[in-house]
């Protein structure tokens, strides 16, 4: 599933991407890494909840240990390229808000709360959806064209999320050797 999924995200972001601009190419890995990025670090995370019994870091910790590593890679970056100069319009205020409260730590949190919850392979998955979201977010708010490879692309992404998310059932667990 999750192969699947990675598929039909290729398959909406490739056709979008200008292959003769470096920009373009590195404005589609950032967001890429990052979601490389935070799936191997749920996985970590899980695997190391799972080893570890005896204590359980909350999630609301975590979540400032992890905002508090992420403030740290990225200040020295925006600082050194970017520069501190900003117009706090209440334009700009709404947007960092809505951006700081729901998407980064509202999403961020959810995401935790659903790994305690459900294993990582499931909530890994469901990053999937990030691409498509995006693109029908921006073809609704900013009457962005949608390509036939982008809706084939969504199709295909939900095709694997949804064989990801589906429990397979084992010898194993139909005997109750292993329990879920």
């Amino acid at each position: 599933g999750l192969l699947i999924g990675f598929g039909g995200v290729m398959i909406a972001v490739t056709t979008r991407m200008e292959f003769s601009d470096p920009d373009s190419i590195f404005a589609y890995l950032i967001p890429f890494g990052s979601v490389a990025a935070i799936t191997v670090a749920s996985l970590i995370q899980r695997r190391l909840h799972v080893k570890s019994h005896d204590y359980s870091l909350p999630v609301d910790l975590g979540l400032f240990y992890q905002s508090m590593g992420v403030a740290l890679a990225v200040s020295i970056p925006a600082i050194l390229f970017e520069g501190l100069a900003t117009e706090w319009t209440p334009l700009f205020l709404g947007g960092l808000a809505w951006l700081t409260l729901v998407v980064s730590l509202g999403a961020y949190g959810l995401m935790w709360i659903l790994i305690e919850r459900i294993d990582a392979t499931r909530v890994a998955s469901l990053f999937y959806f990030g691409p498509p979201v995006t693109m029908l977010m921006a073809w609704l708010a900013f009457d962005d064209g949608l390509l036939p490879t982008d809706i084939i692309g969504l199709g295909v992404i939900a095709a694997g999320v949804g064989l990801a998310q589906m429990k397979l059932s084992s010898p194993a667990t139909e005997t109750g050797i292993i329990r879920e």
